[in-house]
């Protein structure tokens, strides 16, 4: 069956509207959720605070302390755990 013209161009339009409709919601709620997802932790020393990279939309942290320092009396020893920290 042939649709006549008027009817197939507010078709077409009909469904263009729609998935754009679609794909703005979508991102609009992607968007949210990443954003509603914090990146900060609690660890044993403290709050790291991290950060998101939107390029790649992942969560990355930087500066965590795993150990103190190996310098003087800990050279060449077992690591010793580092000291509480406030926030990185």
């Amino acid at each position: 069956m042939k649709l006549p013209k008027y009817k197939r161009s507010m078709l077409i339009l009909v469904s263009l509207a729609l998935i754009f409709a679609l794909g703005v919601t979508t991102s609009v709620a992607q968007e949210k959720a990443v954003d509603s997802m914090r990146p900060d932790r609690q660890i044993t020393e403290g709050v790291v605070i991290g950060a998101l990279n939107r390029t790649t939309n992942t969560f990355y942290w930087k500066g965590i302390p795993y150990a103190k320092p190996p310098v003087r009396d800990l050279r060449w020893k077992a690591p010793k755990n580092p000291k509480n920290v406030r926030h990185l």
